[in-house]
């Protein structure tokens, strides 16, 4: 068969095709449409109807109020009912005109009518309720199921009332009640009229609905003589009974949507046959050759590079222009395809190569067999910039680094930004590089908000191949080297080749690796060691202590894990996790207990230090009741003495958020009196040196009695540490009652052992 027919059944098939998914998808769900259409215009009249009805009930409310509360109505419940000046003067036929009432009815306390009126058509009213099926004995006895203050609709017989009773009260309402005041409206024909009318639409009303109880107090129904029916259920207040507003509309928008939609798909029918015969028409004349034409334009380009060439343009019609726009596509696939590049091998921050692109081109040098070098450069100090000046002066030293480092390789040379504040390097064999050069610009001078700022820069070097063949191999070996550049001093450069403890550094770099997952896998945990009251022997505070719960190597103690972190500078981190994590468990605790436990937690020098330490813990206790989860925080005896100004500042920081300051393993550091003066220490924490000996050395004896004494004089809370055997607790119990913490009661736990401690607390005996 050939092209022309083919494109013959094609173009007629698609068409039919098209046909078909019009009439047998699109059809009914474009009635469907007009159908919601038609249903939401009868909600909106539903809405209309429901609108009228409540500002109908507000008006009588009002109405019923501004007589309610006037000094004359009361009066005249006051007088019995016997002031006729008052029926006189107010209560003629005029009173229920003004309020479309139908009846109106003033009630004493002890619920005896005072007075009566009532009227069915306007201007002739009548006293009593003569002119009305209901009687003053119905109203009465419905008296008690009126919801006072309220406007409802009531059901009296086969009649409906909207009515509306209020006590009545002076104007300044200080009197108090001396009666009800009550008027009601009946649902008539005339009533009915009046909000078609207003609605615009054919209503009719049933005092009765015959329909079950259990139907929906507002539905639409779709009737099969061509109409919509609309229909409003609403409760009466005194029966079971229901309501029922109804009304009929013809499917106007329904049968107009239909024949437009009908008229569309004859004038879609024809169009299309025209539209067939007029594209065989135009192939026909030799359009099919130039498309064979561009086709092989297209086929050239893809060979040679699609974004590089371009295709032929020629003539002054569709195919030019369709010619034109596959010209405009490779060029926006040229552009797209360098966006793409840039997202995937740039870095947003220097616009350097990323560690995508390094990892690519590893693999391209070395299956290339060709020898290169692989510096590793870390930026020594940037962190102090990062916390002193902010992360976008971090993001301006970056940037510049970057320009000093290109500036400083020559053609063929490849700078790459690892992240944070790692760069790399690649050197081919026949390219001199200077890592001198590179240290100088490193060192010259920053200047970040007209301050000049100094960083510098440590570099490891790995050589391919002796080195390593692959990219973990390379990219460790320069890793190990820029470490042994750090530790003989920083700002200089190593070898891999120079390094001679190589397996320290391997080690080094997969416990640094292994801690980072850590972070990332969130295996530190937090385990809590009950601190006991020495008076009555109860738990009354846990101190937070954080374990790593190592996959492999089981649960590690923090002298295991805490120097590294402290060398990596993730301190900061750690300390957080640990105080957020203890408080929400704390929460939990204290929620079901008379006496909230304390919570103590370690805060390290650099978080001391830090300067958003306090907006971060601020942050944590946001959502923290601290009279319900009492919080201390510990420091060092180390940490007074190297850092005594911040240490003070620090702890009226807390005390503006009364939180308590411990000092943690007094008597091991340069102990100082002058701490107790100049801080306001809530607790102090005797180091376990000075409690192992008790009560059996002397001296020990004699200095735990000295701080003993001083710290009852001073009101600061004595904790003695690693107490594990019989005799410290008698001593600690009964000699110098103090606040302990060891092994004897337990180590630290994890915190549902802790729990099940806790609950057991009561059942056993401790000491």
């Amino acid at each position: 068969m050939g092209i022309k027919k083919k494109l013959i059944w094609i173009v007629a098939g698609s068409g039919f095709l098209l046909f078909c998914l019009l009439v047998g998808i699109f059809y009914p769900m474009l009635l469907q449409q007009f159908r919601s259409i038609e249903e939401q215009a009868a909600e909106q009249s539903l809405n209309r109807l429901t609108e009228l009805l409540i500002n109908e009930q507000e008006q009588l409310l009002n109405f019923n109020l501004d007589w309610s509360s006037w000094d004359d109505t009361y009066a005249f419940v006051e007088s019995g009912g016997r002031d006729e000046s008052y029926i006189a003067s107010n209560l003629g036929g005029e009173s229920l005109d003004n309020g479309k009432l139908s009846f109106m009815m003033i009630v004493d306390e002890d619920e005896k009518v005072l007075f009566s009126q009532s009227q069915n058509e306007p201007e002739e009213p009548e006293n009593g309720f003569e002119a009305l099926a209901v009687t003053e004995k119905d109203v009465l006895e419905m008296f008690s199921r009126l919801i006072i203050g309220e406007t409802s609709l009531y059901q009296y017989g086969d009649k409906s009332y909207m009515v509306s009773a209020l006590p009545i009260q002076t104007t300044s309402t200080n009197d108090g009640s001396n009666g009800t005041m009550i008027m009601g409206r009946e649902i008539n024909d005339r009533y009915i009229e009046m909000l078609a009318e207003s609605m615009q639409v054919p209503l009719q009303f049933q005092a009765a609905a015959d329909e079950s109880s259990t139907e929906n107090n507002r539905n639409v129904t779709i009737l099969e003589n061509n109409l919509i029916q609309s229909k409003y259920r609403v409760s009466y207040a005194n029966t079971n009974e229901t309501a029922l507003f109804t009304f009929k509309q013809p499917r106007t928008i329904y049968n107009q949507g239909a024949k437009t939609i009908n008229w569309l798909l004859v004038s879609f029918t024809i169009g299309m046959i025209l539209l067939t015969v007029l594209l065989i028409f135009l192939l026909n004349r030799a359009i099919l050759k130039r498309i064979a034409f561009l086709s092989g334009n297209l086929n050239t380009i893809e060979q040679k590079g699609v974004f590089e060439d371009t295709v032929t343009v020629d003539g002054n019609d569709e195919i030019t222009v369709l010619q034109k726009s596959a010209n405009s596509l490779i060029h926006s696939l040229r552009s797209s395809h360098q966006e793409m590049y840039d997202l995937a091998y740039r870095d947003p921050v220097t616009n350097l190569y990323n560690r995508s692109y390094l990892l690519k081109e590893l693999d391209n040098q070395t299956h290339q067999k060709q020898r290169f070098s692989l510096l590793f450069v870390d930026l020594d100090h940037f962190k102090k910039v990062n916390d002193t000046f902010g992360h976008q002066a971090g993001d301006e030293v970056l940037m510049e680094t970057s320009r000093r480092m290109k500036e400083c390789a020559p053609d063929g040379v490849t700078v790459i930004r690892m992240g944070g504040d790692e760069f790399v390097i690649i050197v081919p064999s026949f390219t001199e590089f200077s890592c001198e050069v590179l240290l100088q610009e490193l060192e010259k001078p920053f200047l970040i908000d007209n301050h000049r700022v100094f960083i510098s820069g440590s570099i490891g070097i790995s050589e391919y191949p002796q080195d390593g063949t692959s990219y973990e191999q390379l990219l460790q070996s320069a890793d190990i080297a820029m470490y042994e550049a750090k530790k003989q001093g920083k700002n200089s450069y190593r070898y891999y080749t120079e390094v001679e403890n190589k397996a320290y550094y391997k080690e080094y770099v997969l416990h640094e690796n292994d801690i980072r997952r850590a972070f990332t896998n969130q295996e530190f945990v937090v385990h809590y060691q009950p601190i006991v009251s020495g008076l009555d022997q109860t738990v009354k505070g846990v101190e937070a202590l954080v374990r790593w719960q190592h996959p492999e190597r089981g649960l590690l103690a923090p002298g295991k894990f805490l120097p590294m972190i402290e060398e990596l500078r993730l301190m900061d981190e750690l300390g957080m996790m640990v105080l957020e994590s203890a408080l929400k468990q704390m929460k939990e605790w204290n929620a079901e207990r008379n006496i909230p436990l304390l919570l103590s937690v370690n805060v390290a020098k650099t978080q001391m230090k830090n300067k958003t330490f306090f907006s971060r813990l601020d942050a944590i206790l946001k959502h923290v009741d601290l009279q319900r989860t009492p919080l201390q925080l510990e420091i060092t005896e180390e940490m007074l003495s190297d850092h005594l100004k911040t240490t003070m500042d620090f702890a009226k920081e807390l005390c503006k958020r009364d939180i308590r300051l411990a000092l943690d393993d007094f008597g091991t550091g340069t102990s100082n009196l002058l701490y107790l003066k100049e801080i306001p220490i809530n607790t102090l924490k005797l180091d376990r040196a000075f409690v192992k000996n008790l009560p059996f050395a002397p001296f020990d004896a004699a200095l735990f009695a000295s701080v003993h004494k001083l710290c009852m004089k001073l009101d600061i809370e004595l904790v003695a540490e690693g107490a594990e055997t019989e005799e410290q607790i008698h001593f600690l119990t009964k000699t110098y009652p103090s606040t302990i913490q060891g092994f004897w009661f337990s180590p630290a736990l994890a915190p549902e052992d802790l729990t099940n401690y806790l609950m057991l607390q009561n059942d056993r005996k401790l000491v």
